[in-house]
């Protein structure tokens, strides 16, 4: 299981942000308000739900681990507040079973996350009114754990005097409002997430890598829950100091076991604290993968991955800057018969090839070169570093070698045409470059193509 889950988790680079907020909004719902409502004579019950979402978007596996997260919220709560027997049963502290309780809090949720996520798998292959058969497949997902659960009673505790629900005649009208209740949230909540803009959304984020190293964003993840523990971790601890003092004014002294519940009660408390914080700092994230991925897209050529025609003169603008007296280069490349190579084995051949002239550039240039696709089948580079006339030279050569060795036939591989500019860059605009490496590429081309020129002066 461990496997398919970071499997998943290499295929979508969504996929740990998804899974996490779930275990921090199941968290939150167990230890808040928010986990239920209660309008007399009905309870509406939330904590289930993060359950039936992770089932649906993620899968079954993942369902399985949310349940046993709710059985383990359910188990801790009724040890520190339970007082009916039916409550202290999901115990194993109070029960008297500690087996029979752990089977009946964590065992049935787990089964539950596990049932659920393989009913909307089995319901997404039927592509047939998907998402009525889900607000179906979740009232029936909240049966089936109903159910599960007085079985549970039934046959481990029968001193509960609880039996199943359609063993005991049926279950009553305000658990079927529940259970619909459950099956609309669900529906809502798949409704939103194939919405085309949220879609497109996802997909952009997809795109942003926060870090290159995993283990490095790793490290900032729990360097980031560290921090969060210590600052709830302090609230927490200055509550108590407080509560003592006020104990002591009042002469109010707490039996051994109430103090245990108040201290857990603390700690539930620091827990869904937690878990508002990684909540909002998970809708922070997104935002700043947004706004990153969309100067991404208003930077970057979409199809080579480079800077676009007006990202790159920003960027030549930028680092001309204080830079007199330094020599600079600046390239002009241009793939040789591009049109008949686009003609001939059509538009998405044609774009493979612009994509690997790219890759070659990325290849052959260090990393303080800047790299454009300008348009077509026409590449820039700027060089703002001082070089040699040598080095630049050799850069070219490279450059040329490289691109030969991608195939364009069996007969023929690629070739491409390059204007070089090589004088004090930051006393020219980047039309003056543009202009003056683009009549060395007219040269080129004039003569062999298959080569590169320098600019020197009105001659090259």
């Amino acid at each position: 299981m461990l496997k398919r889950l970071c499997s998943k988790n290499e295929k979508d680079s969504l996929y740990f942000y998804k899974f996490t907020a779930l275990v921090a909004l199941e968290i939150l719902l167990a230890f808040s308000v928010f986990g239920y409502i209660f309008i007399k004579p009905v309870a509406i019950t939330f904590m289930h739900i993060p359950v039936l979402i992770g089932a649906l978007l993620l899968g079954p596996w993942e369902g399985m681990l949310l349940g046993i997260l709710f059985g383990i919220t359910s188990l801790w709560k009724a040890t520190v507040a339970a007082t009916l027997y039916a409550d202290m049963v999901f115990s194993p502290f109070l029960s008297g079973a500690p087996l029979n309780s752990l089977i009946l809090s964590v065992g049935m949720r787990a089964l539950f996350g596990l049932v659920a996520g393989w009913i909307f798998l089995y319901i997404k292959k039927k592509n047939a009114h998907i998402k009525v058969w889900i607000f179906v497949g979740s009232i029936f997902a909240t049966l089936l754990h109903k159910e599960l659960v007085f079985l549970a009673f039934h046959f481990l505790f029968p001193a509960a005097g609880i039996k199943a629900g359609l063993l005991s005649g049926g279950l009553d009208l305000y658990n079927w409002l529940d259970m619909v209740f459950t099956g609309a949230v669900v529906f809502v909540i798949y409704k939103f997430w194939t919405i085309p803009w949220v879609q497109r959304l996802v997909v952009h984020l997809r795109k942003v890598r926060w870090s290159r190293n995993k283990e490095e964003q790793f490290k900032y993840l729990f360097l980031g829950c560290v921090l969060s523990l210590l600052l709830w971790g302090s609230l927490v601890l200055h509550f108590y100091g407080r509560a003592q003092i006020i104990f002591a004014q009042d002469a109010v002294v707490l039996s051994s076991l109430a103090f245990m519940r108040f201290l857990q009660l603390g700690l539930q408390f620091l827990i869904a604290s937690m878990a508002i914080s990684y909540l909002l700092s998970l809708l922070v994230i997104i935002l700043c993968k947004y706004l990153s991925e969309m100067k991404q897209l208003s930077e970057h050529d979409v199809l080579s991955g480079l800077f676009n025609r007006q990202a790159f003169e920003m960027q030549i603008s930028f680092l001309q800057r204080g830079r007199d007296g330094i020599r600079g280069a600046f390239f002009i490349l241009d793939v040789d018969d591009f049109k008949y190579i686009n003609d001939t084995y059509g538009h998405p051949f044609g774009d493979r090839i612009l994509q690997e002239v790219a890759a070659c550039l990325r290849e052959c240039l260090d990393g303080k070169a800047v790299i454009g696709r300008i348009g077509g089948d026409e590449f820039c580079v700027f060089l703002p570093e001082q070089y040699t006339r040598e080095h630049v030279e050799s850069m070219a050569g490279t450059i040329c070698d490289c691109l030969r060795k991608i195939a364009v036939s069996k007969e023929r591989n690629l070739s491409a045409s390059m204007g070089i500019v090589y004088e004090d860059t930051a006393d020219l605009s980047y039309t003056d470059l543009y202009k003056r490496a683009d009549e060395a590429l007219y040269c080129v081309k004039k003569q062999q193509k298959n080569g590169y020129a320098f600019w020197q002066g009105k001659t090259v």
